[in-house]
């Protein structure tokens, strides 16, 4: 690797830039200090590859390469993005392995949203054997360093609360916020997180399944892109419930509910739409009337929920 000569006031140079929305010049700067190996410039590169602001266009080859070259460095965040680049295959061959790997670095850097990533893959055996144990470990390190998400897992009591978690929190976390606004993909947040992740009524230990009658609701929804989102409104186990919340917005034909059951008991999630993107999932949820936001409806992959309906562990 070449010898880095930059001054702090370069790189300081493209934050502003990238602040007065001059993008061109950012990516100047930047690419300058990133061909050095500045592992800042890497990682907000990449941020800015990803974003794909004008003039300078989206793309997420090399958003995901800049991210890679800052993750060999250690650089937490884009640890954290480039697991998700593997996820969602964004520049890069789809690989559950190849998220997991990031995943784990990070996690072990003490990045919470990667910790709670890897308890999900723990969970469902994606990348990884299905090991109930370390999802639990991760979902308490998760959680101890104050993901949302995992902590309303615990405090509902389906994930134990371990006494002794030993948690490597590191201050690099904090390096995501030093350029704003940083798309859904680069940053380390829990709702980023929680694009794989089980909302706080589903999660049980493996040996539970759901019921194999397909539904027309389940059947839909297998058919449905695993790749692509829906907006999931709510979840409940009692289905007198949901058809109230769906009569009391007049929501009608525009929604599904598809049934799960596990263990004897029956959840109910109550989906609507489907969408080729996470951000336009995330448009529809902003157009809804502010009483059904309040819900805290959330975009959902396909994927994540077809693996519900499909589980056999």
């Amino acid at each position: 690797m070449p010898t880095v000569v930059f001054a702090e006031e370069d790189y300081e140079a493209g934050r502003t830039a990238y602040q007065q929305n001059d993008f061109a010049e950012a990516e100047r700067i930047w690419l300058r200090l990133a061909e050095q190996g500045e592992v800042r410039s890497q990682f907000f590169l990449g941020v800015l590859y990803d974003q794909g602001p004008e003039p300078i266009g989206k793309d997420d080859v090399q958003a995901t390469q800049w991210f890679e070259k800052a993750a060999n460095q250690g650089h937490l965040n884009a640890q954290f993005n480039l697991g998700n680049a593997y996820m969602n295959g964004r520049g890069v061959e789809q690989s559950h392995e190849r998220a997991v790997y990031w995943w784990r670095q990070a996690a072990d850097n003490g990045s919470p949203s990667a910790q709670f990533n890897l308890a999900i893959q723990y969970y469902q055996g994606h990348g990884v054997e299905k090991d109930w144990d370390k999802a639990v470990l991760y979902f308490n390190r998760a959680a101890n360093n104050g993901h949302a998400k995992a902590q309303e897992l615990i405090a509902s009591n389906q994930v134990p609360r371990l006494e002794e978690v030993n948690v490597e929190a590191r201050q690099e976390a904090a390096a995501v916020t030093e350029v704003e606004p940083v798309s859904p993909q680069s940053t380390a947040s829990t709702e980023s997180a929680a694009d794989i992740g089980p909302d706080s009524t589903e999660l049980q230990p493996p040996a539970t399944r759901p019921t194999s009658t397909a539904s027309a609701a389940e059947q839909w929804l297998r058919t449905e892109d695993p790749s692509h989102y829906t907006v999931q409104l709510a979840v409940s186990g009692n289905a007198e419930g949901i058809e109230r919340l769906v009569s009391r917005h007049n929501l009608g034909n525009a929604t599904v509910r598809v049934p799960v059951t596990r263990d004897g008991k029956t959840f109910y999630y109550l989906l609507m739409g489907s969408f080729a993107e996470r951000h336009q999932a995330s448009s529809h949820i902003e157009s809804l009337a502010a009483d059904l936001r309040a819900s805290k409806p959330w975009p959902r992959p396909f994927a994540d929920l077809q693996s519900l309906v499909d589980y056999d562990g």
